[in-house]
């Protein structure tokens, strides 16, 4: 059980809370215009039943938090706790995108939004590898004999708790794949099949003296052919685990052209 003290703490932000608020403000307006349909009692009714709804929601919201601690990384709920440990995590998931708002109204109200966490979150004077206020993140940490503990852009924050696990974790993980590349020749990364002069995807394979370059663009993992205009390989960075280390491993191996390697190359702006 860890206990060290917190060397970081993010609570919750503040897009659900708010979204919350704009939500319940409408709600309560119509049922102020409507008060004459209702009656004065269910009209009361009705308020007082958004309004506790929303304080609960905001309470629920302000207890939790995710803490960064010398043995490993904490999600507290209240009094109820979950953590892991920074040798037993194997693997680490991250998908990253922007948020779009759809139409002029909501553009208008998704650029509201922003601008409100803005002001309040910044009052904190803390600024993330990846804005949480405008990416949706979700960081899945699987450890050995532990439950899986996910991070979101939900947590003010999130994209510097996640670039300071990777920063803690993956060079182990670095290293225990490349001895096990070098040992036994071949290691995976969910699709994706590494040797120490090769990577393939099911049946195509190619060898880093064909490579033209390869990394991370726009949330996708990519290999392009030296001589090729398409990539010989294509996936989604929230498809491949521990995909930071199969850029590190990359890079040890001598791959040409790697570029993106990187946090906001593996945020996907579709």
């Amino acid at each position: 059980m860890i206990q060290s003290p917190p060397e970081e703490i993010y609570p919750r932000g503040f897009t659900h809370r708010i979204a919350a608020l704009l939500l319940a403000l409408p709600l309560i307006a119509g049922v102020i215009v409507f008060r004459g349909l209702l009656g004065p009692f269910w009209a009361r009714t009705a308020v007082g039943t958004i309004l506790l709804a929303l304080v609960l929601f905001w309470w629920w919201e302000a207890i939790h938090s995710v803490a960064i601690h010398r043995e490993g990384v904490v999600l507290r709920s209240g009094s109820r706790r979950r953590e892991v440990l920074w040798d037993s995590i194997r693997e680490i998931r991250y998908r990253a995108t922007g948020i779009q708002a759809g139409g002029a109204l909501g553009h208008f109200f998704g650029l509201l939004l922003a601008r409100l966490i803005e002001w309040i979150a910044g009052r904190s004077g803390k600024t993330s590898v990846v804005d949480e206020k405008t990416i949706s993140i979700r960081c899945v940490l699987r450890g050995d004999g532990t439950p899986l503990l996910t991070i979101t852009s939900a947590t003010r924050g999130a994209g510097e708790a996640v670039r300071k696990i990777l920063e803690r974790v993956n060079p182990r993980l670095t290293k225990e794949f490349l001895e096990h590349v070098r040992s036994s020749g071949t290691v995976e990364f969910g699709p994706l099949a590494l040797t120490s002069d090769t990577i393939g995807r099911g049946g195509r394979i190619l060898r880093f003296a064909e490579i033209a370059s390869c990394g991370l663009a726009s949330g996708d993992f990519f290999v392009k052919k030296q001589g090729a205009w398409l990539n010989a390989i294509r996936v989604p960075a929230g498809r491949i685990p521990n995909v930071f280390v199969l850029l590190n491993l990359l890079r040890q191996l001598g791959a040409p052209g790697l570029t993106g390697t990187d946090l906001a190359s593996a945020t996907s702006r579709r």
